[in-house]
């Protein structure tokens, strides 16, 4: 099953709305965290089985997306599409027709990391204002992603090749800058990686406009919401009620690239 058309890449609070969609089957994203999400539920059967009824592509886990890039080319970087096919697809859909205790437990895996990514990212950000103190970088606070990039190119390179290797210890055929610029021209990623920006941004109180910047917890888990960014392309848009996320999209795509809505 190779994707074509545009989706809707849906929060786990939409899944409900979803099996209930009146109209004609609809083309849906379902990201990995959202699945553990829903999975998580007392009985997550009836609203995987609406769900299932349209045409869904599931999303692999960035860990496997990340293993995937290694062997690619610059040119096979930009065109990756984050998503199962063929039979993993069918493997996917398999395994949620018939959620396993196996498959919850590692959905509950999922979110315990979930939370205390989101706790460790409060001690980056005081790290990232650490650094312009430190190293008396000329930084004004941004006033659009745009200027975002133009003042924290390295920074954000940085950021995202060391995400990628994994701290350098995961190889890939294509290196340093190459590697930032082809997986940046990537549909699916390069708005994943602007919203991790974005949010880091926000983490370090970087923004002009104050409503934009907020600190993360433990508490809460941002990292669910800003994973549907990685899987969402031109024409996509994401479903979500959270106010935050909705932002953080039209402040990474103000084109409209990618749209954002509270609910179908």
């Amino acid at each position: 099953m190779r994707w074509r058309g545009m989706a809707f890449v849906i929060d786990t609070n939409q899944g409900l709305k979803v099996r209930g969609y009146a109209g004609e089957p609809i083309e849906i994203t379902l990201a990995p965290h959202v699945i553990a999400e829903i999975l998580l539920r007392s009985d997550p059967r009836p609203t995987l089985s609406g769900l299932m009824a349209h045409r869904v592509r599931y999303g692999l886990d960035l860990s496997h997306v990340f293993e995937e890039l290694t062997a690619l080319s610059k040119d096979e970087i930009v065109a990756f599409q984050p998503f199962a096919q063929g039979r993993y697809h069918n493997r996917y859909h398999a395994e949620l027709a018939k959620p396993s205790v196996s498959l919850k437990r590692r959905a509950r895996r999922m979110k315990e990391n979930n939370r205390r990514f989101c706790g460790s990212m409060f001690q980056a950000a005081l790290r990232l204002r650490k650094t312009i103190r430190e190293q008396g970088m000329k930084i004004e606070k941004c006033e659009s992603i745009s200027e975002a990039f133009d003042g924290l190119r390295s920074f954000h390179e940085d950021l995202v090749v060391s995400a990628l290797t994994n701290g350098r210890r995961r190889r890939f055929r294509v290196a340093g800058s190459e590697l930032y610029t082809s997986v940046m021209k990537n549909a699916h990623l390069s708005t994943g990686f602007k919203a991790l920006l974005f949010y880091i941004l926000s983490w370090s109180r970087l923004w002009a406009d104050q409503t934009l910047n907020y600190d993360p917890t433990s508490n809460r888990d941002d990292w669910t919401d800003l994973t549907l960014t990685f899987y969402a392309a031109d024409g996509d848009t994401v479903v979500t009620e959270d106010r935050y996320l909705q932002r953080a999209i039209k402040t990474i795509e103000p084109l409209g690239r990618i749209l954002v809505r509270g609910s179908l």
